[in-house]
């Protein structure tokens, strides 16, 4: 079936270029070539932790966008991820939790046979049309890549995780979005219900020179297994705010979430982040905590627990499983709709970012430098010295060269001096991530 949809997006691009529908198909593709080589597991004689990775691989991805229409569009997009040698660290599960989950690594190997190496997977599936009311509206449903929140902190999925139909509409006054959101469709055991659901209302509206934002979702997660700290339902709810004051760009976004977890425990967390920047984006201050379990509560979780996968706001603190590991209350524990082992955005965590934006244009050349406070929180309150610790300190630099306009290279450092917290639980050695990749596309 895989082959078929490549062959049928070959023949439509063949045949939109031959009869002049240039500007109704669209054609691209993508090559990605990436090296990675990670020590993040704070100690230096360990070589074989689950975080540490020192290996290559290859991404291969052909897009076709059409519009048979004025009023119709479509997208299709096949990708594949072609692994080489190398230590791809699975992660462990939680010895606490085998008996429940099993010895099974939670991220799986690199496929061993040709076949599998070459076969594509369906990343993006979707068809949108405009509907005829006095003012712009548009549905669009099948797979697509969705972010909920204005920083994505609450969801911002990979394509292939989202089987979604959104609905949009330009009112006089107000722009609004809703959606029905199934997750992680296809990761299905045999029981009829291993999906999650979301539910979800966005509302916009510019005034004077601010713009406001509502977002309010229900999320209900149908799978099992039945583990203490799982959100079984919630309900969430953000608000937030950008605009200018003075010279300064600014963006400030709150959110609450409340539910219950798979033994029915009551959950209630939030997050706030704020970010300034200088009117041409070049320094940036980022601002951010988000509310932790409290050990000493048993009857309730205070953590924010949204679906995720969301933004890295540090890049091997929050995106490298580092944060998961030691920052969540979720390590080790998953159900078959919430299986990808990946950070869970703010909880537990406190977080300043000051950083700078660079280019130059003579040698093709940009990048960021940052420098980012990480602490570890549990509860609500910040304030509360015997609640809150250093988790430590991260230093991220970023090159981006453009050799040529379908090719380029960038090169990632991420370097986390620990703190107090992960000195207590390990042997307190610095943790680096590097990402070395090529980009050709056309």
């Amino acid at each position: 079936m895989k082959h078929l949809l490549l062959s049928v997006c070959l023949v439509l691009g063949f045949l939109g270029t031959s009869s002049g529908m240039e500007k109704k198909v669209d054609i691209s593709g993508r090559i990605i070539y990436r090296g990675r080589w990670y020590d993040l597991d704070f100690d230096k004689d360990n070589k074989l932790s689950s975080l540490n990775r020192q290996n290559w691989f290859g991404n291969l991805s052909l897009t076709l966008k059409f519009s048979p229409t004025e009023h119709v569009r479509g997208c299709f997009e096949l990708s594949r991820t072609i692994y080489g040698i190398g230590n791809y660290g699975d992660l462990e599960v939680n010895p606490q939790l085998r008996d429940e989950v099993g010895d099974k690594p939670l991220r799986l190997p690199p496929p061993y046979t040709e076949d599998e190496q070459w076969e594509m997977s369906l990343m993006q599936a979707w068809g949108e049309v405009d509907l005829p009311l006095p003012w712009p509206a548009s549905v669009r449903i099948g797979k697509q890549p969705l972010k909920l929140g204005e920083n994505g902190l609450y969801l911002n999925t990979y394509p292939n995780r989202t089987f979604a139909l959104v609905g949009k509409a330009e009112l006089p006054y107000i722009k609004l979005q809703a959606g029905a959101v199934k997750l992680y469709e296809g990761i299905r055991a045999k029981e009829p219900n291993d999906d999650a659901n979301i539910y979800y209302l966005k509302a916009k509206r510019k005034l004077g020179g601010q713009c406001f934002s509502v977002f309010g979702a229900y999320f209900e997660d149908a799978s099992g297994p039945d583990t203490a700290g799982v959100v079984k339902s919630s309900y969430n709810l953000g608000v937030a705010v950008e605009g200018r004051l003075a010279v300064l760009k600014y963006k400030t976004e709150f959110g609450y979430l409340w539910g219950k977890d798979k033994v029915d425990t009551d959950v209630a967390g939030y997050f706030f982040m704020a970010r300034i920047c200088c009117p041409k984006g070049h320094g940036f201050l980022e601002f951010g905590w988000g509310s932790g379990d409290d050990p000493t509560t048993a009857d309730k979780i205070e953590a924010y627990l949204p679906p995720g996968p969301f933004y890295p706001y540090a890049w091997a603190y929050e995106y490298r499983f580092i944060h998961w590991r030691w920052n969540s209350s979720r390590f080790g524990r998953h159900t078959q709709a919430m299986m990808e082992p990946l950070a869970p955005g703010l909880e537990a965590t406190i977080y300043a970012k000051v950083g700078l934006n660079w280019k130059l244009p003579r040698w093709r050349l940009s990048g960021q430098e940052a420098l980012i406070y990480l602490g570890h929180l549990e509860g609500y309150n910040p304030a509360d010295t015997d609640k809150f610790s250093t988790f430590g300190y991260e230093i991220d630099s970023v090159i981006n060269c453009k050799l040529y306009k379908n090719f380029s290279y960038q090169f990632i450092l991420g370097y986390v001096i620990p703190g107090d917290y992960v000195k207590d639980m390990t042997p307190g050695d610095p943790a680096w991530g590097i990402r070395s990749q090529f980009v050709f596309n056309f």
